[in-house]
This record gives C-alpha cells, sequence and structure tokens, in this order.
C-alpha cells in the first residue's frame, strides 16, 4: 500500500534529535533498504520506491493493530485458492512487502503463483527464496509510470479503458489492496484516479478466471472527539458489484500521523468475473 511521505515519521514519533546516534542509524537503515529496492520505470521518480520502506517500517510500529487485517486477507486468498483450477497458476497483483500474501498456500498450489508488484523489497526477495513455486515479475499494473514520469501534467496521461494485465493462462486472479492506491502516484487529478481505477476493475471483469478485488473502501478518521470518514477509491467504480465479506483496517494508531488523529480503513472483498 501507497502512503503519504509525511507519514514516516511524525512529529510525535521522530527520534530524539539530541540523540544523534540513533537518528543516523534509522536513516541508514531506511537508505540502505532503498538502495537494494528493486522497481519498475517511474517508480522511483513517482514515489512508490520510496514508500515501500516506510510502509515496512510502519508495520514493524504497528504489528499488533495491523495484524487481524492481514489475517483476514490472507484467508479470503487461501480459500480462494484452494478453490482454483490447480493445472494453471495463481496470479497475484499487488504483492507488496508480502505481508498480506499466504505465501505458503500459493506454494502448495500445483501450478504455482506469480506475484506482480511496481516494488520489489530486499526482505521480500529474501522471504521468496524459500518458496520455488513462486515467480516474483517487477510490474506496473498501470502502465503509467514510466510515462507519468515523464510527463508534464495529468492532463497528458491517456489511460486506456482496460489496464495493461495479463489474465489468460490462470485459475485466479486476486487484485490485493492494490485498487485504492492506483492514482496516487499521479497526483490529485479526480478524473486520473477515476480512469484508472475503472481500467483496473474493467480488466478484471473480463478475465477467463476467476477474479478477486480486495480493497479499502472509506477512510474514518478520528481527531479527539471529531469521526469524519470519506471514500478511498472514486463513485461509481463497484456501485453493480456485490461486497462479499468486509473487515476494518486499523492502518495508523493514535499518534502516528498527528496529535490525537486515528486512521482505520474499511476494507470489502469483491468477485468481479
Amino acid at each position: 500500500m501507497f502512503l503519504p511521505v509525511d507519514t514516516y515519521w511524525p512529529p510525535d514519533r521522530r527520534p530524539d534529535p539530541d540523540d544523534t546516534g540513533k537518528r543516523l542509524v534509522t536513516l541508514l537503515r531506511e537508505w540502505w533498504t532503498y538502495l537494494r529496492t528493486d522497481s519498475v520505470a517511474g517508480a522511483a521518480s513517482t514515489g512508490l520506491k520510496k514508500e515501500a520502506p516506510a510502509i515496512e517500517a510502519r508495520y514493524r510500529r504497528h504489528a499488533q493493530a495491523w495484524q487481524p487485517h492481514l489475517d483476514r486477507t490472507k484467508a479470503v486468498i487461501k480459500e480462494a485458492v484452494q478453490a482454483a483450477d490447480p493445472a494453471e497458476p495463481i496470479l497475484i497483483l499487488g504483492a507488496g512487502a508480502l505481508l498480506d500474501i499466504p505465501l505458503d498456500s500459493l506454494n502448495a498450489h500445483p501450478a504455482g503463483a506469480l506475484l506482480m508488484d511496481a516494488v520489489l523489497l530486499p526482505s521480500a526477495r529474501q522471504k521468496l527464496k524459500a518458496y520455488p513455486n513462486i515467480r516474483f515479475e517487477l510490474y506496473d499494473v498501470t502502465g503509467m509510470l514510466a510515462i507519468w514520469a515523464k510527463a508534464d501534467d495529468a492532463e497528458t496521461l491517456q489511460v486506456p479503458a482496460y489496464a495493461p494485465i495479463p489474465i489468460a493462462g490462470y485459475s485466479l486472479i486476486i487484485s490485493c489492496n492494490l485498487l485504492s492506491q492506483l492514482s496516487l502516484p499521479f497526483g490529485a487529478d479526480s478524473n486520473v484516479e477515476y480512469l484508472l481505477e475503472s481500467a483496473h476493475t474493467s480488466i478484471l471483469s473480463a478475465a477467463p478466471c476467476p477474479a478477486i478485488l480486495i480493497s479499502d473502501f472509506q477512510r474514518t478518521i478520528k481527531t479527539g472527539a471529531t469521526v469524519e470518514t470519506e471514500p478511498t477509491f472514486s463513485a461509481g467504480i463497484l456501485d453493480d458489484q456485490e461486497k462479499l465479506t468486509g473487515w476494518e483496517w486499523h492502518l495508523a494508531p493514535t499518534g502516528e500521523t498527528g496529535k490525537d488523529k486515528d486512521v482505520t480503513l474499511h476494507v470489502g472483498v469483491w468477485k468481479l468475473s
């Protein structure tokens, strides 16, 4: 999942400025992770590569708060894998740091699995060495990152009606906690956001095998006694689809993104084909 850069070290969680040794070690650790992270063209200039270590660091800070969401995501994928045709591989879009991916289940699938993401962290690369039946491919599911890195503004982007995702030759396709993040590298243009999300769901709906979408759809922000909610992807994208199940993801416990601020995402599951 892509998170804004300024949420990595919130003001009340940053290392003590006087503790220069601790601060230096932290900065060097993240920089060393960044240097060893692989990514597709355009991922560095749009911030995706920089965010990958930040996401992993946030998980380490809030593993207990995140675990129910990670477990529910894994359970949905496991159930779908068990019902998939053993003769063809599984395709996972948005593998990320592999925190919500049931590697044992995918590795046990007779035809194996292919994981795709725009970024590959060193920790994920190391984990995958223990799973010979799982392949990883660096892949831009929008097809737009390299183009956007050279573009002047969002108006120059020509988003296709169907995302350039291979859908043939698989027994199951899972889009994993990805939909609401597709447009973040491209700025705040709402039209681009809608087109990218529509292209993603359209190609999944056209898949010749079962295609399951797991995504957050709403954000609840509590600041003191004030509670605000907002959608996390465009209106109309899944209006004609029935949500199969859902849960909450306590993304940023109080203090992570601001004093007295607490952020929870509401996650759903949809079967698109």
